[in-house]
């Protein structure tokens, strides 16, 4: 008969890992509309063969070639749908979980097993981006595939055919994923680190010829397609404004500190939530603590591509805030779980029900955001509706009465990207301009429309920057120089109609 159990210890991993795969394939059924970063970045794809994606592309997007390239074939083979779109961020997150699930049983002790697993299979932005048409999901599935092989490695003299294995996959992975190049710096380092260790001189070479390919693979990436993100001006504007995105470096001021304590806590608060983002702080450094004394090997390979990122972030080369982060996801969990079994550790025999506590209260986040993707699902801009309430309405009218359609300007690319579905064509619809803090620019736009008996008015992404509610404001003008006919409202989306033929 097999040990008490083990027949519990082998079936908590395979139903954490099946709840993960239940939860990303709930969301990804689910198809909410796209919102407007999704519909910006689709529009590149569906506008270009494949080779006119090694262009710039347009609207400030980035993302890596081969994601795109793939993005690409699914849509040609699938059509130009959501569920093509998402294809491949879903079975970089369907596949994240085995290969998860195989580096925790080789870099954390069995008892943190089941409390990453947990983790990781129930974190709300693993869930969210596996059925996102960004790359972030594949960023986690990319990042966790090279920590296993190089976790593999780890104690063993290289062989030939590993270093060349390692260095092919090494060379691929910066295509797929901008981030890869931070976890190839880290795992080359701890292999490196760890066969000096050992006095292993032929690993070390062969490590090295590894990285020579790493390098120049990165070199043809950087050169082809990510040198033009590096000189996008707008887009490393914007992290920096909205985000912070940028270590200060050197910090010189109390500011420049916080930012170093925000960035920290915000490792954890996608994973357990804002409440518990302390608590899995201290057990953070806790399982980090543990690896030092134990296996620094280990420490130093999960740590080191945050450390090279740190560095390029400090350096205005790379923004490293929110979903930029998401490739350090397999590692957080890791240290985090780590943390929890250390405790039980330190605690001896009176530890079972103070870890399951603590292990409760890290995890009681992430259960409550899966229970909601079950049972409400995921929205967020469902403009599809309100697009097929107006159209609807548009074509029971005759002729001009249907009238135009004036689109918000950053409802232009989600409205784009659906309007021939719609059947909305060229001269159906106005593009709305753009004049954020010159309500004046809106109201000079807004003019043209004056005269209309039917005017539909479409919003989403509105924003609400500086406490000012664009869509409020345009509507109190609308209201003021109209009667309203219709209304149709969604999360994230909405559409109005007025009659703006009266006089002012």
């Amino acid at each position: 008969m097999p040990p008490p159990g083990t027949t519990a210890r082998a079936l908590v991993p395979a139903l954490l890992v099946a709840t993960g795969l239940v939860l990303r394939g709930a969301h990804y059924l689910g198809n909410r509309a796209l919102w407007v970063d999704e519909a910006n970045l689709a529009l590149n794809v569906i506008g270009r063969d494949i080779a006119g994606l090694l262009r710039p592309l347009a609207d400030d997007q980035a993302a890596p070639f081969g994601f795109l390239a793939l993005a690409k074939i699914a849509t040609t083979a699938l059509g130009e749908n959501e569920y093509a779109l998402r294809l491949l961020p879903l079975l970089a997150g369907l596949a994240s979980l085995p290969v998860f699930l195989a580096l925790a049983r080789r870099c954390v002790s069995p008892v943190a097993v089941p409390v990453a697993l947990a983790l990781f299979a129930l974190a709300e932005p693993l869930v969210y981006y596996a059925a996102e048409f960004k790359q972030y999901s594949s960023d986690v599935f990319v990042s966790a595939g090279l920590w296993l092989a190089a976790a593999r490695a780890l104690g063993h003299p290289a062989s030939r055919a590993g270093a060349t294995g390692l260095g092919a996959m090494g060379a691929l992975a910066v295509w797929l994923s901008h981030p890869a190049v931070f976890v190839l710096a880290g795992v080359g380092t701890a292999l490196v680190a760890d066969a000096l260790g050992r006095h292993d001189r032929a690993s070390v070479r062969r490590y090295c010829a590894a990285g020579v390919v790493w390098i120049m693979s990165f070199g043809a990436a950087y050169l082809l397609t990510i040198r033009p993100l590096a000189d996008n001006a707008t887009l490393l504007r914007s992290w920096d404004v909205k985000h912070g995105a940028f270590m200060p470096l050197p910090p010189a001021s109390v500011g420049d500190l916080e930012w170093f304590a925000e960035s920290f806590f915000e490792l954890f608060e996608g994973f357990v939530g804002v409440s518990a983002a302390g608590l899995a702080g201290v057990a953070f450094l806790a399982g980090g603590a543990a690896l030092l004394r134990k296996r620094r090997e280990v420490l130093l390979l999960l740590l080191g591509p945050l450390l090279y990122g740190l560095a390029a972030s400090g350096i205005q080369a790379y923004p490293l805030r929110g979903r930029l982060l998401l490739f350090m996801a397999p590692a957080v969990a890791l240290l985090v779980a780590e943390g929890t079994a250390e405790t039980r550790r330190a605690l001896g025999g009176r530890s079972r029900a103070i870890v399951a506590g603590l292990a409760g209260l890290l995890l009681l986040g992430p259960v409550l955001d899966a229970m909601g993707v079950l049972f409400r699902g995921v929205e967020r801009e469902e403009i599809r509706p309100v697009l097929e309430h107006v159209q609807r309405a548009r074509s029971s009218a005759v002729g001009d009465a249907a009238g135009p359609v004036y689109v918000y300007y950053a409802a232009v690319p989600a409205f784009r990207f659906y309007a021939e579905r719609y059947a909305f064509g060229p001269r159906d619809w106005v593009e709305g301009v753009e004049s954020r803090g010159a309500w004046e620019g809106y109201r000079r736009d807004l003019e043209r429309l004056r005269g209309r008996t039917r005017v539909w008015v479409v919003f989403s992404h509105v924003s609400t920057r500086d406490g000012v509610d664009e869509r409020a404001l345009f509507l109190d003008w609308l209201d003021g120089h109209g009667r309203r006919l219709d209304t149709v409202e969604r999360p994230g989306s909405s559409a109005y109609l007025y009659d703006l033929s009266g006089t002012p």
